[in-house]
């Protein structure tokens, strides 16, 4: 499990630094190309996700749906990359039996077994997922993201060294 908070905590700290290299006007402009969305409803989501997953795990019970959803972690480049480092401090934890909440558009809610271990690796691929559409996001703006592997799945680039090597 410690290979996954340490992926995950990479990622945290390269989003970090990815917003310390951008401007507000990027981080807060809607692209047409990704209906409309912006940099910083990706990031507010992704931090998103890992907060409820960290509030989860003291409360026994995960319900991504049932987030905050704070508009400053949009628009604040500062505070965004501020609730990136802050996750990085909470989520080395020890595993342990969780409940994932899921509700459908019904209503109707369903009560799943999960873990910890589990539930970080979601988050961990999640995040990876979002940085993903960060990064074309930026690529769109024609803004350069200078780390190749930002956005890149653990096994992709696993994958990139094993055919280079060969």
């Amino acid at each position: 499990m410690t290979t996954i908070i340490s992926k995950l905590s990479f990622q945290l700290h390269s989003i970090a630094a990815l917003l310390q290299g951008i401007d507000s006007i990027d981080y807060t402009l809607p692209i047409q190309e990704m209906g409309n969305a912006t940099i910083g409803q990706h990031v507010r989501h992704t931090i998103e996700i890992a907060q409820s997953l960290v509030n989860g795990y003291i409360s026994n019970e995960i319900n991504y749906e049932n987030r905050k959803r704070d508009p400053e972690i949009e628009t604040s480049l500062n505070y965004a990359g501020k609730l990136c480092f802050e996750l990085v401090s909470l989520i080395a934890r020890t595993d342990k039996q969780l409940v994932l909440v899921e509700q459908n558009d019904a209503g109707e809610i369903t009560h799943i077994n999960s873990n910890y271990a589990r539930e970080l690796h979601f988050v961990l691929e999640h995040t990876i997922h979002h940085m993903a559409l960060i990064k074309t996001g930026l690529q769109i703006l024609k803004k350069d993201v200078t780390d190749p592997d930002f956005g890149v799945a653990y096994s992709t680039i696993q994958h990139r060294i094993k055919s280079c090597a060969q």
